[in-house]
């Protein structure tokens, strides 16, 4: 699965309405670096419990600070195991 991808498309859908669309290029990037509010991050993070079904207790205690360090901490915790980037996004309830 491109992680890059799934992250990019988490940031689409937790900001659908944001004028300015931003995207994240590496998986290294500071997420502070990328253009994405505190708002935005809560919205990836609910996301991301959705994705790899990690409870909302756990979530809270999190504090990923790069695009990869979202991967390797909900990973870490995940009851979901999605193996691609559409099977993941299915996982998020609109």
């Amino acid at each position: 699965m491109d992680k890059l991808e799934l992250f990019n498309e988490t940031i689409k859908r937790a900001r659908p309405i944001s004028g300015n669309e931003v995207q994240a290029t590496s998986l290294d990037e500071p997420i502070n670096e990328i253009g994405i509010d505190s708002l935005d991050v809560i919205m990836i993070s609910v996301y991301f419990s959705e994705i790899y079904g990690v409870t909302e207790e756990k979530a809270k205690e999190l504090q990923p600070t790069t695009p990869g360090q979202f991967f390797e901490l909900y990973e870490q915790h995940a009851t979901k195991h999605p193996k691609t980037v559409k099977e993941a996004l299915d996982n998020i309830e609109f």
